[in-house]
């Protein structure tokens, strides 16, 4: 399954907005032209409830919601099994999904198929609203099965879209802001999800390190540092209960829980010393959460489910050889990817058809694709240039607020020794 076109109306800084995807876009544009609202938009639609962050007045379009006033989300989801609604019965049948069909060209939803080239497709909707007596925001997801603009809030709500299918999506964020040191833990919610789908629960480990714990070689009440103190205590403790239970110190409840949330992560140099992740650099600990995503993602790929990933600046922390690495194994993995990135290298490995460039004017979101179609075969050269191997320079200038363009070569030349001195000027 795929998104294949997502709506905005009054979210953040997005008064209105409409999109439509490809495969695998990528968002570039300047800062605050909506890259982050246009991801959280996607998990509030698709992500599982551990994902979505708590909505407040500032998440409404102006800060100051008044009470009809709704934040609307909509993301129309296709690529079901040979467009057939009989093979996808637990999203299309009674209290689920309205079967419509989508015209891919244009975006348009139909609830009849008038053309073979449309495609079986299904709508999920979030609104929210702002509560002034519980000050506080009120979140649906459901089905959207009309037409016309409903408002579920005030009228019979429609039907809900169940957690089952939400997991089903497998959709995963992976934030800019992103500090992992614990991700390689059993308190963490990924790694048990993909221990779960990519390997076997190590019990037999597990179980022994459990009984280890229980009855230690040298435990630590028995230290003589430790040890007076330890003894008075089951003193006392004789001394008013009969048959009174002896105080012992253990590094966990010993129980199997206990053991499994107390497990982390370290990385071993070639000295041989063992280091805590979380006192690795933010490189290393970034790409150990990264990698386990996509260790997920080939779990699921293996199984055929679906995996969505949306990841926000895959440039964070990461050396561009590895940004590049990242990307395509993202990409390879994955059903579907939404990649926001301030980075031109990044940018530049997708298909130029597949790079949008993010705009806002007034509150109004859109998205222009830096390439509208694939090139023809019969291209002229500087067109290949542009779109191909200068790409990347390309795109860099086009993630400028502003441009000079100069009318030919020679222009471009006395710019660019007019532009170097005032840059090192500018640097110092």
């Amino acid at each position: 399954m795929r998104v294949s076109n997502l709506k905005i109306e009054n979210f953040r800084g997005v008064r209105a907005g409409s999109i439509r995807f490809g495969k695998h876009p990528v968002f570039v544009g300047d800062n605050n032209t909506g890259k982050t609202t246009l991801i959280e938009a996607l998990t509030l639609l698709l992500g599982r409830d551990r994902l979505v962050r708590e909505l407040t007045e500032h998440d409404f379009y102006g800060s100051c919601p008044q009470p009809a006033d709704r934040i609307r989300l909509m993301v129309t989801i296709t690529d079901f099994p040979n467009d057939d609604p009989e093979h996808s019965s637990q999203w299309f049948r009674d209290g689920r999904a309205v079967v419509k069909w989508v015209d891919e060209e244009s975006g348009t939803v139909h609830p009849q198929r008038d053309d073979p080239a449309w495609k079986l497709c299904c709508q999920i909707a979030v609104q929210a609203r702002f509560d002034a007596e519980t000050l506080s925001v009120e979140v649906l997801r459901y089905f959207h099965d009309h037409d016309e603009p409903i408002d579920p809030f005030t009228e019979e709500p429609p039907a809900p879209v169940p957690g089952k299918l939400i997991q089903e999506l497998s959709f995963y964020l992976v934030r800019a802001s992103r500090t992992w040191d614990k991700v390689f833990s059993f308190g963490n919610e990924l790694f048990k999800r993909t221990v779960l789908a990519a390997a076997a629960q190590p019990a037999t480990a597990l179980l022994a390190e459990r009984d280890r714990l229980r009855a230690p070689e040298q435990p630590i009440d028995e230290d003589p540092g430790i040890a007076p103190l330890i003894q008075n205590l089951n003193n006392e403790l004789a001394l008013s209960f009969p048959n009174a239970p002896k105080v012992q110190l253990r590094l966990t409840g010993t129980d199997s829980r206990a053991v499994m949330e107390a497990v982390s992560a370290h990385f071993a140099s070639s000295d041989g010393f063992s280091i805590p992740a979380g006192r690795q650099g933010s490189g290393l600990v970034s790409m150990q959460g990264l990698l386990l995503l996509l260790e997920l993602g080939r779990a699921r790929a293996a199984s055929g489910g679906e995996f969505l990933m949306a990841l926000e600046e895959p440039e964070v922390h990461l050396p561009p050889s590895a940004q590049q690495r990242l990307v395509q194994r993202v990409q390879a993995l994955s059903t579907q990817t939404f990649v926001t990135t301030h980075s031109p290298l990044v940018a530049s490995m997708a298909d130029p058809t597949s790079v949008l460039i993010l705009k806002k004017h007034d509150g109004a979101m859109s998205a222009e694709p830096f390439l509208e179609a694939p090139l023809p075969a019969a291209a002229p050269n500087w067109q290949r240039k542009f779109f191909q191997h200068s790409r990347v320079d390309v795109l860099s200038a086009l993630m400028q607020p502003s441009l000079l363009i100069p009318e030919g070569r020679a222009d471009f030349q006395l710019l660019r020794c007019i532009l170097r001195p005032l840059m090192i000027v500018g640097a110092g």
